[in-house]
This record gives structure tokens, C-alpha cells and sequence, in this order.
């Protein structure tokens, strides 16, 4: 007997999902990329999410503050989506006033904070 798939949980609509480049290489090489740029980025602190038997399951792999605001990215291959209780969880943080975002490449994770500045400016 097949396996029945987990019923996919939908991405709120504020749930940034770019795919701007075609980066076919592994999520951690890519996540790797991706916190070298989210270190050079003013007034923000980022972290990368360890995995394993006593993380929670679901959480992003990268989560963070940016001017005081709480950003989440899961990052994922170009063909890969979140699971449910990834989704779950970017749109808690959607829920909660956050940004999240599922991003792909270092051109995705840019344009995120691009976005989330363009959205914040005018309440700093």
C-alpha cells in the first residue's frame, strides 16, 4: 500500500518565495552563501538553525532580527518546498507581525531584505 503524502499546508500570500536564480547546488552550500551575505547586512543579526535531535522540528533554517523586526528564511533547492511544519511555522511568524520568506539563492535572500526594508522604512 502507497504511502499516503502529508496534505501540503499552503504559504500565506506574505510569505516571500522569489526564485530568482537557478542555483542547483546542495541547501547547505546554498544556506552557507546566504549567511555570508546576511552578515554584511547593517542593523540585522542572523543565525543559522542546527539540526538534530533536539531542535524542534519545523523551525527555519535561518532566523533572525532586521531594525528590530523578526525575519525567518527556510532555504530549500529549486525544486524542493517547505514540509508542513515548515510552512507552519513561516506562517506563525507571518502571524506574528515577522517576515518570512523560502529563498533558493543569495539573489532571493538580497531581494527578501530588500523587500522587508521598502515595507519598514517609514516606521523607523
Amino acid at each position: 500500500m502507497p504511502k499516503k503524502k502529508k496534505p501540503l499546508i499552503p504559504l500565506l500570500p506574505e510569505v516571500m518565495d522569489f526564485r530568482l536564480a537557478n542555483d542547483e547546488r546542495l541547501e547547505k552550500k546554498i544556506q552557507s552563501d546566504i549567511m555570508k551575505y546576511l552578515k554584511s547586512v547593517p542593523y540585522s543579526s542572523f543565525a543559522k538553525i542546527a539540526q538534530g535531535p533536539w531542535s524542534k522540528d519545523g523551525v527555519s533554517d535561518i532566523v533572525g532580527c532586521f531594525y528590530g523586526r523578526s525575519v525567518v528564511m527556510e532555504v530549500k533547492r529549486k525544486t524542493t518546498e517547505p514540509t508542513a511544519l515548515q510552512a507552519t511555522y513561516l506562517n506563525d511568524n507571518v502571524k506574528a507581525r515577522g517576515f518570512s520568506a523560502v529563498v533558493r539563492s543569495v539573489p532571493d535572500a538580497k531581494e527578501v531584505i530588500r523587500r522587508i526594508w521598502f515595507q519598514i522604512r517609514n516606521e523607523i
